[in-house]
């Protein structure tokens, strides 16, 4: 089966720090998987990357942290991400330490981003494809007559460029396309599956209708594609759900990072939270229970995927509009905490919530790799 993945598929996860993308590029290949990224996909991340650390430039104050986490880590696994590290990034980082953050170029941050982008890639096997043969004729053509993936207002010319690239790689191999996107109101029914224009394209092109299947995320793809490939580690599930693992604490070493669980949005209507409350993020951790751990499975010699879930004792900030906390419940269990500004309090309160996500880790080392969180919900 080959993989092609669209920009979608990636989030904002533009370091690859995430469990996710770590999962692929580790375990891919041992689950049979070919992966093909168009090199459209290589330009829209080059231009996130970029807007990105545009948008932190201009926020300046209080961005270090957050600049941090969107470029490459210092000490990526080798076996992964090789062993050079791109100057600039070195560069930002140490400054950033520094009262004055001077900032290196964004197009110098740009072109080296995108070095390390492909070199990440093509260390780990990964083909990046140039552009498709469609001419700019074709393409208008689809997008004059509305069909997909050009939405109602003709919008959409990237996106095309990445199903031509699919349907090239159909035409020059005999596998069957797993295609990684998001975007279902562009790529999807309203069922989820392979929109009706695109299953036109392949009967066209005389290919059978399976030989494209619509996945809609990274982690869809690995459920059904990786994981149940991958070696099952069961002592070590045991182990971690029992705190059992010698050197390693699921609460010390995952749930107190401050890119983990703390510091994090959530949506309140997630967390059945009144309707006036705004903007909410956890701001402590006080414990975990029911720790669930379903499976640990090797990605490498030096890595395994544990998925996971837990119960937390946490507390969280929201804000709220002044004369809606004065009408809030006498026995509302929020705190008042203070003034945001001259229109919004900051509230607190404590809450239990429900966590699933995974991480990868170096039963080695102990260390926690990565990690992707799923879900967030109150219990």
């Amino acid at each position: 089966m080959i993989v092609v993945i669209d920009t979608s598929a990636f989030g904002e996860d533009l370091a690859f720090r995430g469990s996710g993308v770590r999962s692929l590029l580790a375990g891919g290949r041992t689950a049979g998987l070919q992966f093909i990224v168009p090199i459209v996909v290589v330009d829209e991340l080059v231009g996130r990357f970029k807007k990105r650390v545009a948008r932190e430039q201009k926020r300046r104050s209080d961005t270090s942290s957050d600049l941090v986490r969107l470029v490459p880590e210092r000490r990526p696994r080798p076996s992964l991400f090789g062993d050079s590290y791109p100057e600039a990034f070195e560069h930002l980082i140490e400054n950033l330490q520094e009262s004055d953050q001077s900032w290196p170029e964004l197009d110098e941050l740009a072109d080296q981003y995108r070095a390390w982008l492909e070199g990440v890639l093509e260390r780990n096997g990964w083909e990046i494809r140039f552009y498709p043969a469609a001419t700019h004729q074709d393409l208008t053509r689809r997008a004059i007559d509305r069909a997909k993936p050009f939405n109602e207002a003709g919008n959409g010319y990237r996106d095309a460029l990445i199903w031509e690239t699919a349907l090239e790689i159909l035409a020059d191999s005999d596998k069957s396309i797993l295609f990684v996107s998001e975007n279902s109101k562009d790529f999807a029914d309203s069922d989820g599956q392979l929109h009706p224009d695109l299953c036109s394209d392949l009967e066209v092109g005389g290919y059978l209708r399976d030989r494209v299947q619509l996945v809609g995320s990274i982690g869809d793809l690995l459920d059904a594609h990786v994981k149940p490939v991958m070696e099952q580690v069961n002592e070590l599930a045991l182990k971690i759900m029992r705190s059992e693992l010698k050197g390693f604490d699921l609460y010390e070493d995952l749930f107190l990072r401050d890119d983990f669980l703390m510091y994090r949005e959530l949506e309140p209507f997630d967390l059945d939270l009144e309707d006036e409350v705004e903007t909410v993020s956890v701001v402590g951790v006080y414990g975990l229970s029911d720790v669930e751990v379903p499976g640990v499975r090797r990605l490498s010699n030096e890595l395994v995927l544990v998925s996971a879930s837990a119960a937390a004792e946490v507390e969280i900030d929201g804000t709220v509009f002044k004369s809606n906390y004065y009408a809030m419940s006498e026995h509302s269990p929020w705190r008042l905490t203070g003034d945001l500004n001259d229109h919004y309090f900051v509230i607190s309160r404590d809450l239990a919530i429900h966590v699933t996500f995974d991480f990868t880790l170096d039963p080695t080392t102990k260390e926690v790799v990565s990690y992707e969180l799923f879900g967030v919900s109150a219990t």
